[in-house]
């Protein structure tokens, strides 16, 4: 990251692993030089998270440690520089999903945004893509909550944990999946 500092007038920005780091790592990466940091979050909740990234998969990685090490990079890097990876499509529900984004922007940390998207010869391979209709309806949420537009808590969701409103007037709602802002990529 010093390196590149001195080389290059760019942003540096460094995809973290939790498991692997402390405190003073990230202090140390920051006073290198770089701006942000991004950390593989990925999962909408603590059991999703056992179970593709913990235990579950016999993994070194634990919710808690990630929570603190976002907040601590958010500490050290300030406010947007600290973005948390989301996929949506293991398993959890739009309103899952939807009140993590919230909570993280609330909490001062970017949300980056992908599907899931299996890979052939993995053990996810035969594991579906997210319904693009659900993908979408997260996108826009994103979009709506990071505008200040609206937050979870004014949206409603139905029995299944699906959007069904996203407490924002037609006329706004319109105006913003018109644009097709909403549906840019900000993650992978």
């Amino acid at each position: 990251a010093r390196r590149l500092r001195q080389e290059t007038p760019l942003p540096v920005s460094v995809l973290i692993s939790p498991t692997l780091l402390r405190a003073e790592d990230l202090q140390a990466m920051k006073e290198a030089g770089v701006d942000k940091i991004g950390v593989a979050l990925d999962l909408a909740t603590p059991e999703l998270f056992d179970r593709y990234r913990g235990k579950g998969v016999a993994g070194p990685h634990r919710w808690e440690r990630y929570w603190e090490t976002i907040m601590t990079g958010r500490e050290i890097f300030g406010t947007p520089h600290v973005g948390v990876h989301l996929m949506v499509g293991m398993g959890e529900t739009e309103q899952e999903m939807v009140s993590l984004m919230d909570r993280l922007w609330r909490k001062g940390v970017v949300n980056h945004l992908f599907s899931f998207f299996a890979e052939k010869g993995s053990r996810l391979a035969d594991r579906p893509q997210p319904p693009w209709g659900s993908y979408l309806r997260i996108q826009l949420a994103r979009y709506l909550i990071e505008e200040r537009i609206c937050a979870s808590e004014t949206m409603d969701f139905d029995s299944k944990g699906r959007i069904a409103s996203f407490g924002v007037e037609e006329e706004r709602l319109d105006r913003a999946i018109g644009s097709g802002t909403p549906f840019m990529t900000t993650g992978c």
